[in-house]
């Protein structure tokens, strides 16, 4: 390539004094430029060390701050989904009213009922069912092995905080307690074990109250999450009552002061703390003695208009009443952030130290470099061979626009070999595009030392034309006077032929476009003054049907303004998780209504199809555009089968729209047995407003938005079209929408679990 493409340049007479020159060096000189160099170099490296290192230190406190307020609402959204969870599951018990007749039958279905639930929540303590005067009527322990109450052993608890507080709710009420240790026969249960309390009322028949339906979370695996949160973090973390009590201390013998009254509580030793942390819900305190994050779990009567963000995953559940709040806090202290600047102080000085050691060969070759007259010849080898390997178009002329150089793009692009252009001028690219002035604003610009930019139409030695971004660049000699002038360039070929591939496409979108409302209005116009004759001839039933059609017609025109903005404009960046079974479903409901009795229907859903996150409304408006494609290829009746399965495509990548496939897909798949798609035309079936019908047929409708508006759609998910078709065989088109698995599925999981219980005990 070299030898091809660049010119070897023999210095001559003129040039040879000047390269020598550049070896001259005073040696003097040298050590005195690496002094000056180095001492204004090491200055500023100590000031910018100086600076840098506040801004880091201010950057690693920010960061412990984030780090601190992120770990504190992670552990809140941890604790207060494992309640979301027990409320599902209490409120899925309480909802069976024939369970709660006190009857022998009911209590025995009612203790499997509790029993189902123990086997998989191994954090359920107890479950019980207590009646209107506190008495409990069942009752399961969740303890090893899982055992029912005998008759004589269950309790009275009618005296206890919770069932007074609870048995006054109203059904679909549900009541969360305090975290307390567990009293059995009014002592606290040795070894200690906490609880949280979950209650609803449930009924015996409609209007009948007949008891509370009890779940005791046992708090200890929430204590155990809490610590290990402790033990990941570098501060310190508590769990506290609304009375400032300690529910979790790394010193166990603090917590639990409001039951054994012989133990401070965090508001003793901190009163102004917590003072602060009742305050407000969440939030950050940075002291002189370090630094206090907190936020507080609570669920004050508040209204469902009143629940805001921070408890978004409540929304779906019932009025829900508690009685107690706790408070998460985290204390990093001083001397813990100290430790960690100080390890960030120590990188600065490390780094600078060895930046400045480092510094003295660099100063010494700097002030070399200053030395030197002019590069070495090695240097400009090193510059020639940049400049042959640049991707862009490179020449260079003498002061009288002669080429004396020309790198390898050049030769590429244009098309001519070095031997061809050197000693020409840059005229060998006219292409006559330009007028005669375009090139005397060029010289006169460049004559006078200035630089001229533009892009050029030229023309390739085979008379083919390209687009070129220019600079051309005069090089001044000490006497002020231009040697030589440098042309860099950029071929935009490619990038106009884009453009003007795009502007092809808009202006045939826009003449489609214009036909069809042409059409509409047209049959618009044609109705509306209809209407009027009929107004004229006093007949209004007639009148009537014409106002009709003309109200059909701007609606089909709203709908293809409709579509179009949908496909083009609409951005959804999320979408809630869907079951695709349903949504396939009702949109197979609803084609049958409408589908000729000739042409029959088959819908196959694959076991254990995921969630997918989709708008339910946007899959059944492409599904039934589909459908709807597949009738149409009908003449005589035929056959439409419609299979929903989980997929994981083995391409790398989608033909459609060339993106990569990855990981596992719900596949919607369309096939009909229909007349099929003439390979011609298959690479024009996405097209916007692309119908191959008679257009004569198609006034006041909107073809050819069809297949477009479905990929569409299928891109707004994030999946993927796929078309097979064989003509006389039919088409098959397949929506892959990505499966993408909930950030937490506990809820489903516990009505999966209930749905299998049915089905096995069924």
């Amino acid at each position: 390539m070299l030898t091809e493409c660049v010119p070897v340049l023999e210095p001559s007479v003129s040039i040879r004094s000047p390269v020598k020159s550049m070896f001259i060096y005073d040696d003097a000189l040298a050590h005195r430029s690496a002094i000056r160099f180095y001492l204004l170099v090491a200055t500023g490296t100590l000031l910018l060390s100086i600076g840098l290192y506040y801004f880091a230190a201010t950057k690693e406190k920010q960061s412990l701050q984030a780090s601190e307020t992120e770990q504190i609402h992670t552990l809140e959204f941890n604790i207060r989904n494992s309640f979301y969870e027990a409320i599902s599951d209490l409120l899925v018990i309480a909802k069976q009213t024939e369970l709660f007749q006190k009857t022998e039958d009911s209590n025995r279905r009612l203790s499997d009922e509790f029993i189902s639930f123990a086997r998989v929540k191994k954090h359920y303590h107890q479950l019980r069912f207590m009646d209107l005067y506190g008495n409990e009527i069942v009752r399961v322990d969740n303890r090893q092995p899982i055992s029912v109450t005998p008759v004589e052993l269950l309790q009275n608890k009618s005296s206890r905080y919770y069932f007074r507080e609870s048995v006054i709710l109203k059904p679909g009420q549900v009541y969360v307690s305090p975290m307390d240790l567990n009293v059995e026969f009014d002592k606290i249960e040795i070894p200690y074990h906490p609880q949280i309390r979950i209650i609803t009322p449930v009924l015996s028949s409609p209007k009948k109250k007949s008891g509370i339906v009890v779940i005791n979370i046992s708090a200890n695996y929430l204590l155990q999450l809490l610590q290990r949160f402790d033990q990941r973090s570098l501060g310190q973390i508590y769990m506290l009552n609304k009375e400032g009590y300690w529910l979790y201390h790394r010193d166990s013998e603090k917590t639990w002061g409001f039951q054994l009254k012989n133990r401070n509580s965090f508001a003793d030793e901190n009163p102004a703390l917590w003072q602060f942390v009742r305050s407000q819900n969440d939030g950050q305190l940075s002291q002189q003695q370090g630094l206090l994050t907190f936020a507080k779990i609570d669920g004050p009567a508040e209204s469902r208009q009143e629940v805001t963000a921070r408890n978004w995953w409540m929304l779906d559940l019932p009025d829900i009443v508690y009685k107690s709040g706790w408070y998460l806090v985290s204390v990093f202290n001083e001397k813990d952030i100290n430790a960690r600047l100080l390890h960030v102080r120590q990188n600065f000085i490390f780094n600078t130290l060895l930046f400045l050691l480092l510094l003295l060969p660099i100063a010494w070759l700097w002030g070399k470099r200053t030395a030197t007259h002019r590069n070495d010849l090695e240097k400009m080898r090193t510059f020639a061979k940049f400049v042959e390997n640049c991707s862009e178009v490179i020449y260079v002329t003498d002061r009288e626009g002669k080429i004396i150089f020309v790198n390898s793009a050049f030769c590429k692009i244009t098309g001519y070999s070095v031997e061809e252009a050197l000693g020409q001028t840059p005229a060998l690219l006219k292409s006559g595009r330009h007028p005669q002035e375009f090139y005397q604003l060029l010289w006169n610009t460049v004559s006078r030392g200035d630089s001229f930019s533009n892009v050029f139409v030229n023309k390739r030695k085979d008379g083919s034309l390209f687009y070129e971004e220019k600079d051309i660049t005069p090089i001044m000699n000490e006497r002020g006077e231009v040697d030589y002038f440098v042309s860099t360039g950029r071929d935009l070929s490619r990038l106009y032929a884009m453009e003007e591939h795009k502007m092809q496409i808009t202006s045939r979108l826009s003449e489609s476009v214009s036909h069809h409302f042409n059409n509409l209005f047209g049959a618009l116009f044609g109705y509306l003054d209809l209407s009027l004759q009929r107004v004229k001839e006093r007949d209004l039933h007639a009148a009537e049907s014409s106002l009709d059609k003309s109200l059909n017609t701007l609606i089909r025109a709203q709908e293809l303004v409709g579509k179009i903005s949908k496909v083009n404009h609409q951005k959804m960046s999320q979408y809630p998780f869907n079951d695709v079974r349903k949504i396939i479903q009702g949109v197979i409901d609803q084609f049958q209504n409408s589908v000729r009795s000739d042409v029959a229907i088959s819908l196959s859903f694959a076991r254990n199809l995921p969630e997918v996150r989709a708008d339910s409304e946007l899959i059944k408006t492409a599904v039934l555009a589909l459908l709807d494609n597949s009738r149409q290829s009908f003449t005589d009746g035929g056959k439409i089968l419609v299979t929903v399965d989980l997929v994981a495509p083995v391409a790398t990548f989608c033909e459609n729209c060339g993106e990569p496939l990855n990981g596992e897909y719900v596949a919607i798949i369309v096939e009909d047995n229909g007349a099929g798609i003439d390979k011609s035309i298959v690479g024009r079936v996405f097209d916007p407003f692309y119908t191959t019908k008679d257009s004569r047929f198609l006034v006041g409708k909107t073809p050819g938005l069809g297949l477009t508006m479905v990929r569409g759609i299928t891109h707004l998910h994030g999946g993927h079209l796929l078309l097979e078709t064989d003509e006389n065989a039919g088409t098959s088109v397949s929506i892959l929408l990505p499966v993408q698995r909930p950030p937490d599925n506990k809820r489903q999981t516990a009505r999966t679990i209930m749905a299998n219980h049915v089905r096995s005990d069924g």
